[in-house]
């Protein structure tokens, strides 16, 4: 009968173990729980985030983010850039990940989430510099006040065909932190997104926004 009970309370540390990594976020093995997830081929698989099932591929898979139960919170993503995506099938070669050569890309739960355009009507324009800005890139500049949260970057606003963009930068500074963009977008279905690129990339703001419309069109296609 001892080694039952030794057998039970090591079934019991083992189970008590697995939960608490899953807990601290350090099991993010894509497959841990089949019951959500299910492979696809060789390197696509789907992940269901927020009543969404989205069709991953591997190759740009950083992290999956769960809850203590084993719930998907959050999906990150890295993207080279500059790329194109084309094709799930089509093999993925690219140098080491770096801020300057990747656009990071995050799918999250929705939770309260406020849409571009309550942005710029409602939260920034009390957070903003006065003055009516300067044109760059198509977009207006303006910068945050210096009592604001968001003190020390700029906003780039302006219209992706008929979309509000509302795009926050780090200003330039002159230390060694690199400079970062972040865009947050709500689509009117699936999972909110964030997506962050180095600020040497916004002239072609236009390109970024467009290979991230197209992950997400991939990521919510139907198998």
């Amino acid at each position: 009968m001892k080694w039952i009970a030794t057998a039970a309370g090591l079934a019991i540390a083992v189970t008590l173990g697995l939960f608490g990594l899953s807990a601290a976020g350090f099991i993010d093995n894509p497959l841990f729980f089949s019951r959500t997830d299910s492979t696809l081929s060789e390197h696509v698989f789907t992940v269901e985030l927020d009543g969404t099932i989205l069709i991953v591929d591997g190759r740009h898979l950083r992290r999956i983010h769960r809850q203590p139960l084993g719930a998907v919170k959050q999906v990150d993503l890295a993207l080279p850039w500059p790329s194109r995506i084309t094709d799930l099938s089509a093999p993925q070669v690219r140098d080491e990940i770096t801020l300057k050569n990747t656009v990071f890309v995050s799918m999250r739960r929705r939770d309260g989430d406020v849409t571009t355009e309550d942005r710029l009507e409602r939260l920034y324009p009390v957070l903003l510099e006065t003055g009516s800005g300067t044109t760059r890139y198509g977009l207006t500049l303006r910068a945050f006040h210096s009592q604001s949260a968001y003190a020390g970057q700029e906003l780039y606003s302006g219209k992706f065909g008929d979309k509000p963009v509302a795009i926050r930068c780090d200003a330039e500074s002159g230390s060694d932190v690199e400079p970062m963009c972040d865009r947050q977008l709500t689509p009117p279905q699936g999972p909110a997104v964030v997506y962050r690129f180095h600020k040497t990339h916004l002239p072609g703001w236009r390109k970024i926004e467009a290979l991230v419309n197209t992950l997400i069109d991939m990521l919510l296609r139907e198998t």
